[in-house]
């Protein structure tokens, strides 16, 4: 499901809420369907360790997220 383009967004949400790094950090780096203004959302939201890594792992993130996962 991590690489998928056809899940409904509600579930991509909930994937990406789960409290457990597991579930969303699959997600979190390989998801197509997060947008750039979303994660930097994620990221303000408060993740932290793995949850963070896994944003950061993205092939491709903009200097925006990049930034974000800094601060």
């Amino acid at each position: 499901m991590k690489s998928l383009d056809s899940v409904p967004q509600s579930h991509i949400k909930k994937l990406v809420e789960d409290a457990e790094v597991i579930v969303s950090a699959p997600i979190l780096e390989y998801s197509p369907l997060l947008s750039e203004v979303e994660m930097v959302q994620i990221i303000a939201s408060g993740i932290q360790g793995d949850a963070l890594s896994a944003v950061a792992r993205r092939i491709s993130i903009s200097e925006e997220i990049s930034a974000a996962t800094v601060d």
